[in-house]
């Protein structure tokens, strides 16, 4: 039977009944005779000891620094904390101790790992021995880290600090430097938020995380923390968090995928003035727009790190608070750089107000902080001010007329014959381009009928086919960026191939007219127009065989008629509106897309087309 002063011990105090019994059960007697060596310093504390009788004197090189009695604990500390004994002990007579080793701890927590917490409770710092309860058990079931490795999770768990909080206690105060983020073990936490609508409040339980986002941003503390259930939290500090993020990069990805937090009040302030540079949001009411703001929400982005891509829904708008965002046309390491975004620059707010998916990519180029407005919130606040819509579809009015040439020429640019060609070039060509769609099955020209424009898929995918002077077919596909027509256009012959429509096909166009006066402007697009000749196999041009004989090759003195091919029922072919010559022919066939001039101005009619090419 284990003597009672085990009960007197202030490390065990905060123990339950049930936890008291499982440590008494795993404690070792010892007897030791007057003026024997108990510990020593320096040497590795393997032991805490608890004194059930006698005396022991605690000496500091040759002074004797005091005398403890019964109930007393020695080298509790230095084994906890898992570092050499700090003191020589030694019994000033003979001496019953109660032994509790290192290893029956380690099991003892491992078992029941509030006994390790109530330790670090009374002692007011993390034992070393919570470190697997800590990996295993809390760390891991936090969302945001559940998908680090055990190496990151143990570096955290090394680095946090512990901490005993009572009810009404403030841990971190709106607007005070963040130099701490906490991670709750037991208790409640609300966290009050000021802004624009006055206070919310969020209650965060066992498990949660808060004030990360100053260790991210380096930004103040947008709310403020109260105690309102007595509990303990783990904290880690700004100095743990920098030294970790050295040598485990992954923390901070894992944070910040996390972070999405409400904005502080003066980050709301700065967020309204900032807005109101924005051509988008500059003739909206000053209510409005602090209306706007309160709803933003807080992000970070590591370098490197994919803020959306092409295909995903227009969802969001963002505004960078800082740090540089990189919008291109890939995620690959050749992909073409659209546009840089840096401090005070919005972007994704097209495709939020038209309900468009994202033609883009957008990625940080350095560590970056944005303001989010999203979808709903921004809903919100069209209800309750309804004058916002009007100034918004004026201002989105203008810059559709801008944007869309921007976007025009980025998709020009994806087509091989005009890849070569300048931007101030690739405007010039924008300005006579004509979108047209076409359904499956459609056709997009005719072999041998007059050559008339030049075609480039934007969008879907096409069938070229091909019939030789004996008959024999041949057909290739057509996807997007590919061009035809532009050999016949050149050559002044009829179309060589027949081009049908294999899906929901967007077809950009440029007539015979114009495609000659771009090649005569541009030498760079004359001698692409060459190298693509150069490189195409010739293909002999489709042709009526005499009727009764056997095919015969023509011959160069007898004219040859080409097979004229008529359009299948379904079709939509479009008179053009160029003058032939007068000279016999064979009867014209009308063009199926050159001439389909939509009345629409082309501006709509651009936006139209990339709308299905995106």
């Amino acid at each position: 039977m284990i003597p009672q002063p085990i009960d007197t011990v202030p490390l065990f105090q905060r123990l339950s009944g049930e936890e008291r019994q499982l440590l008494i059960s795993r404690l070792k007697r010892r007897h030791v005779e007057p003026g024997e060596l108990i510990i020593a310093e320096g040497h590795t504390a393997e032991n805490l000891f608890i004194i059930a009788a006698g005396w022991v004197k605690l000496e500091g090189g040759r002074a004797t620094l005091a005398n403890l009695g019964a109930g007393s604990l020695l080298g509790e500390i230095d084994m906890l904390m898992r570092r050499p004994y700090s003191m020589t002990a030694r019994s000033a007579a003979a001496t019953q101790l109660l032994v509790l080793s290192h290893n029956d701890l380690q099991e003892l927590i491992n078992e029941r790992p509030s006994i390790g917490l109530k330790f670090s409770a009374s002692i007011g710092v993390r034992i070393a021995f919570l470190e697997k309860y800590l990996v295993q058990q809390r760390l891991r079931n936090i969302e945001l880290l559940s998908a680090l490795s055990e190496e990151d999770l143990r570096a955290i768990a090394q680095r946090l600090d512990f901490r005993a909080i009572s009810r009404g206690d403030v841990v971190i105060e709106a607007g005070a430097d963040g130099d701490a983020a906490f991670f709750i073990e037991e208790g409640q936490v609300r966290l009050i938020t000021r802004s624009h609508d006055g206070e919310s409040f969020e209650d965060l339980e066992n498990g949660a995380i808060f004030g990360h986002t100053s260790l991210l941003t380096g930004k103040a503390y947008a709310s403020t923390a109260r105690v309102i259930a007595d509990g303990t939290l783990w904290v880690l500090p700004r100095e743990g968090y920098q030294s970790l993020l050295r040598q485990h990069p992954a923390v901070k990805l894992a944070l910040s995928r996390a972070l999405a937090e409400a904005l502080s009040e003066k980050d709301q302030s700065d967020a309204a003035e900032r807005m109101r540079n924005l051509q988008l949001f500059a003739d909206v009411p000053s209510d409005a727009l602090s209306a706007l703001a309160a709803r933003l929400v807080l992000r970070h982005f590591p370098a490197d790190e994919v803020i959306y891509t092409s295909g995903t829904p227009g969802d969001a708008m963002y505004i960078v608070e800082s740090g540089e965002v990189r919008l291109t046309n890939g995620l690959t390491s050749d992909a073409q750089l659209i546009e840089r975004m840096r401090a005070g620059d919005s972007f994704g707010d097209m495709a939020l107000l038209t309900g468009r998916t994202r033609s883009d990519y957008a990625r940080a180029a350095t560590d970056t902080t944005i303001w989010v407005l999203y979808k709903n919130d921004f809903d919100d606040v069209m209800v309750q001010y309804p004058s916002v819509s009007v100034s918004l579809g004026r201002a989105l009015t203008e810059r559709l007329t801008t944007r869309e040439s921007d976007l025009v020429i980025r998709h020009l640019r994806r087509m091989d014959l005009l890849s070569s060609l300048a931007t101030s070039e690739l405007k010039d060509v924008s300005t006579r381009v004509r979108g047209i769609r076409f359904r499956p099955g459609e056709m997009i020209c005719f072999a041998g009928e007059p050559a008339q424009a030049l075609f480039m898929i934007a969008g879907g995918q096409a069938k070229r086919m091909f019939t030789d002077m004996y008959g024999e077919s041949s057909a290739d596909i057509l996807d997007v960026g590919a061009a035809f027509g532009e050999k016949d256009l050149v050559q002044n012959r009829p179309y060589s191939m027949t081009v049908q429509a294999l899906t929901d096909t967007e077809v950009w166009t440029i007539t015979k007219v114009d495609f000659l006066s771009l090649m005569e402007k541009y030498p760079t697009l004359a001698l692409t127009v060459t190298r693509l000749m150069a490189d195409q196999p010739a293909r002999p041009q489709s042709f009526q065989p005499p009727r009764g004989g056997s095919p015969m090759p023509p011959h160069q003195n007898i004219p040859q008629a080409p097979r004229i091919q008529r359009p299948p029922s379904g079709a939509r072919p479009i008179q053009t509106r160029i003058e032939m010559p007068a000279t016999p022919k064979p009867r014209r066939m009308p063009c199926s897309a050159c001439a389909r001039q939509s009345k629409k101005p082309l501006a709509v009619r651009n936006w139209l087309a990339l709308s299905s090419a995106t």
